[in-house]
């Protein structure tokens, strides 16, 4: 043994054989080696295309992640697939569109001029009959519910009668494609409800369109490049995010099934198995918003990819409130003044609030004798103001109602005479006549009550049961104000909305029992869509007082603290009402300061205590 080992060894011959045989033996493994590498191409090329045919039609085409630089539009001749952006052609044409970053959107056909082309004609048909049959906003609801083809909406704290009722009054034809059927604005195309383009870059609140509430933050808006407002978190438990229920109904999102006889290439098939999308929707409508995807910014990492049709954008505005003037010009000046609202130069007046919101809640007339440039400077301040995205909103008070019904009762004697700013009893009655200078404003400008920013202003206070009869919303305030020009115009003083309970009287909500109060200013904060009310006329001698606190804060705010000096023997102050979002501040101008003394309103302490 040992010497035939040796002679082996020694053998050039043997050598060769051996190096042959080892040739021979090593020739399967390199070909099992080729086609484990041609297995592995395969997988990656099965992977690729699996991408681009087994997703499921998306409606946001930033469906894959942007920061990879992958951001493809739905291609509608090609079932199920996608086209890099720059190459991709608009829904329902076969034109190609122009690369993202020259940012002009596509205007090819599509449904309502707002929506992408999907494959919704059965629910398209069925909002046509509706809308064909629907001649009012009660059988628009009834219609809608009665067809399942349109019961997109998801499960929200509103009921389906509030959902559709708020859609018909709220939204246009594509806007209710958006929030009830699930559609998907153009990229680059998309307003708010409001007329703000989706790419806005001003401070303010996102607001669901059918719900009023509060959903997303300009603070935690992106740019994502996609072409739709995208953020990167909600506001705490305003959305709901759920697999979407039309990629489930999609068996493209299926797993992909596997022979057993390959049990070792689930894992790798498991990384191309199609995932149904996260849906955003409202959670107090349930409408669609958008979808949720994992490649955001900090601190969330999330993108939230939402159509600005389906919401509405509150820009951020400084609201002032300043209740009843009482004829003292005087004071008037100052306080607009200092709040940085408007400078004077002599009777000259000129707005410097920007895109501010004043609110003068009632009783400018009576007890003092200065009413008259008053009411020429709010009127100059509301033309002004205008013109800088700002707003001047008058309210009528008691005391206006009282002077256009001629009970001259609180009228100064010396505002009467010739001598006063009136010229004399009888121009005071031709200024404050339809067709008065004075008059003609009150009956053309005025309001019983406005809502701005979720804050319900009014001047003696909104009963719930007088609310009701006008309806909900924006739509039942613009009918109460109608309603009681209507009166005022055909002198027509009998009816209940003019009298001690409506809205220019009522003293219930200022001196009522706390838990009566609180009931019925809760059903009248939600009849109207806000969050608190600011009301003058009765006299808080203390200074700016709540009710009703609650988490929210408290829901009244009393601000009437005798402005005019002829009546501060009553104990009064100057003051005003600051509203900046959720934060409310009650201000004071002591005299001789230059600054005013603010209480700012700490939601936690429920209380006004010093803002230090």
């Amino acid at each position: 043994m040992l010497g035939q080992a040796s002679l082996l060894q020694e053998n050039p011959a043997c050598h060769l054989q051996d190096e042959t045989r080892e040739a021979a033996l090593a020739a399967p493994v390199r070909c099992t080696r080729i086609l484990w590498i041609g297995l592995g191409f395969a997988v990656l090329m099965l992977m690729g295309v699996s991408a681009c045919t087994l997703l499921p039609r998306t409606s946001h085409a930033s469906a894959w992640p942007s920061r990879l630089g992958a951001e493809v539009a739905f291609h509608p001749s090609l079932p199920g697939s996608f086209l890099p952006r720059s190459t991709a052609l608009r829904p329902g044409s076969h034109q190609a569109v122009k690369p993202r970053n020259q940012r002009q959107p596509s205007t090819g056909p599509r449904m309502s001029g707002a929506v992408m082309e999907r494959e919704t004609v059965p629910r398209r048909s069925a909002l046509l009959k509706v809308l064909e049959v629907a001649n009012s906003r009660s059988s628009y609801v009834a219609a809608y519910i009665e067809s399942p083809d349109l019961a997109y909406a998801g499960a929200g704290t509103m009921s389906q009668e509030e959902v559709f009722a708020a859609a018909y009054d709220k939204l246009t034809e594509s806007q209710q494609e958006i929030s009830l059927m699930g559609e998907t604005e153009l990229p680059f195309t998309g307003t708010t409800t409001n007329g703000y383009p989706q790419d806005t870059q001003k401070k303010g609140t996102y607001v669901g369109a059918l719900s009023g509430a509060p959903i997303f933050e300009s603070v935690a808006k992106f740019d994502a490049g996609s072409g739709w407002p995208s953020f990167y978190e909600a506001v705490p438990g305003s959305v709901v995010e759920r697999p979407c229920p039309a990629d489930l109904a999609n068996p493209q999102t299926k797993a992909i099934s596997l022979p057993q006889a390959w049990p070792h290439l689930n894992p790798v098939f498991d990384l191309i198995r199609v995932l149904p999308r996260m849906e955003v929707i409202d959670a107090k409508s349930g409408a669609h918003l958008g979808f949720v995807f994992n490649d955001g910014r900090s601190p969330t990492g999330k993108r939230y990819s939402i159509n600005a049709g389906a919401m509405t954008f509150d820009e951020e505005q400084k609201v002032f409130s300043i209740a009843d003037l009482h004829g003292d010009y005087d004071q008037f000046k100052m306080i607009v003044t200092r709040l940085g609202l408007a400078t004077f130069n002599g009777f000259d007046v000129t707005w410097t609030g920007g895109n501010a919101i004043l609110v003068s809640t009632g009783d400018t007339v009576d007890r003092g004798i200065h009413s008259r440039p008053i009411y020429l400077a709010f009127m100059e301040l509301a033309r002004q103001a205008t013109e800088q995205g700002g707003e001047v909103v008058n309210l009528l008070g008691n005391h206006e109602l009282m002077n256009i019904q001629e009970d001259y009762r609180y009228v100064p004697e010396e505002e009467m005479k010739p001598s006063g700013d009136y010229g004399g009893f009888a121009n005071r009655i031709r200024e404050w006549g339809p067709d008065g200078i004075i008059g003609k404003d009150l009956r053309s400008r005025y309001k019983a009550a406005v809502v701005r920013k979720r804050v319900l202003y009014v001047h003696a206070g909104l009963d719930p049961e007088i609310m009701e009869q006008f309806g909900s919303g924006s739509k039942g305030l613009d009918a109460l104000n109608a309603r009681v020009m209507q009166l005022i115009n055909a002198g027509d003083g009998s009816d209940e909305v003019l009298r001690t309970r409506g809205p220019l009287w009522n003293r219930f909500f200022a001196s009522g029992k706390e838990k009566d109060v609180c009931k019925s200013v809760e059903e009248t904060l939600k009849l109207v869509g806000a969050d608190r009310m600011v009301v003058g006329h009765t006299v808080q001698t203390d200074g700016i007082n709540v009710r009703c606190v609650g988490p929210k804060g408290p829901r009244i705010i009393l601000a009437d603290t005798s402005i005019s000096k002829d009546m501060m023997t009553r104990g009064g102050r100057a003051s005003g009402v600051e509203v900046i979002g959720n934060n409310v501040t009650a201000i004071y101008f002591p005299e001789g300061k230059a600054a005013p003394q603010t209480l700012e309103e700490e939601f936690a302490r429920h209380q006004l205590t010093m803002n230090r």
